[in-house]
């Protein structure tokens, strides 16, 4: 949806309302009462507020790299442009895991129970605000006039579509096996209650984001695809390894963390470039968003029932084993890949 108005009328028109319709559902979740006040109504609306902003940001997070990386003409300033957007987003969950923390610390949990939570969800107000001062950056003045349809989408550039979903895999990866599969692992499956997974995940996201901006600067001297295909490599070679030795020492926990945050970040750090450069401009936006939601929405959404049922009835090794299965297949991908700057 927000794709097309992307590619119909404007980027920063698309972008803008996917933040406003992000911003909107979010403090209405702060402002919603009680189920003891309007009874069934208050999860129906919850439900409703939390389709809104997966709407949202299927959206948003596509209209930002594309904004921001075909604005640019440089292979290695679309690569700084793209490593923006993601180092954004890992620091918008970085800072999400230390804003949680340091609530739990100043706000008693009875406190927070009977009502401190919407403090939190009600900052979402400067998103709204914020929608309405979007500009218009590095895109035409006038509005793109083209008929686009999910169908020429599909016809043309099908092969693409395909291959970005598939890359999709390793990526939903990078994110789910840092941020929930990894803490979860750790504390339901090997049953490590003491351990502090949130100060883990930061330390994993914090490396993340310094080798992926690695990644970015280093498209200066390699090709985009032969720096993705490292890192792809580097998982396939160091996942099992570092976790069996973290299994042999617990005090090497934290080196997992950081070995797989940093190897995560090679491989993701030109992502996004990959995905832009896939498709062409006028059906950029639409193919991009198209294709991550529905990569991001079928492997993310899998990855961890999959991985916990794995690692419950076979072993925790074999859940682990699915990041090698997912680099194996992002270098095929990879390989079968076709994009004229990046060859």
């Amino acid at each position: 949806m927000f794709g097309y108005i992307g590619d119909k009328k404007s980027r920063s028109t698309a972008l803008a309302l996917a933040a406003f319709f992000m911003g909107v559902p979010t403090v209405g979740m702060a402002l919603l009462p009680s189920y003891a006040t309007i009874g069934i109504l208050a999860p129906l609306l919850l439900v409703a507020f939390r389709i809104l902003q997966g709407i949202a940001i299927g959206g948003q997070y596509s209209g930002s790299v594309v904004i921001l990386v075909e604005a640019e003409s440089s292979l290695y300033a679309k690569a700084k442009a793209g490593v923006n957007v993601i180092t954004s987003a890992f620091g918008g969950i970085l800072m999400a895991i230390i804003t949680f923390q340091v609530t739990r610390y100043l706000i008693p949990d009875e406190t927070m129970a009977n009502g401190g939570w919407r403090i939190l969800l009600g900052i979402a107000i400067i998103l709204v605000v914020l929608s309405f001062f979007i500009k218009h950056s590095g895109e035409q003045k006038k509005s793109q006039k083209s008929d686009i349809s999910l169908t020429k989408i599909i016809i043309k550039n099908y092969k693409s579509l395909v291959y970005m979903i598939l890359l999709c895999f390793p990526g939903a990866v990078v994110a789910y096996f840092q941020i929930t599969i990894l803490p979860n692992i750790i504390k339901q499956i090997l049953k490590q209650v003491d351990v502090n997974v949130a100060i883990l995940t930061t330390i994993s996201i914090i490396m993340f984001i310094i080798t992926c901006n690695i990644a970015a600067r280093l498209t200066k001297y390699f090709k985009i695809k032969t720096i993705t295909a490292f890192g792809l490599v580097l998982m396939i070679v160091l996942s099992l390894p570092m976790y069996a030795l973290y299994k042999a020492n617990n005090n090497l926990l934290i080196v997992f963390f950081v070995v797989m945050g940093a190897v995560f970040g090679i491989f993701y750090g030109n992502i996004m470039v990959l995905f832009t450069e896939c498709l062409p401009k006028e059906i950029r936006y639409t193919g991009f968003a198209l294709a991550y939601n529905i990569g991001f929405g079928v492997f993310g959404g899998l990855l961890p029932f999959l991985c916990f049922f794995l690692a419950e009835t076979v072993s925790d090794y074999t859940a682990i084993g699915i990041i090698c299965i997912s680099a194996i297949v992002g270098l095929i991908t990879l390989y079968k890949l076709k994009t004229l700057r990046i060859l």
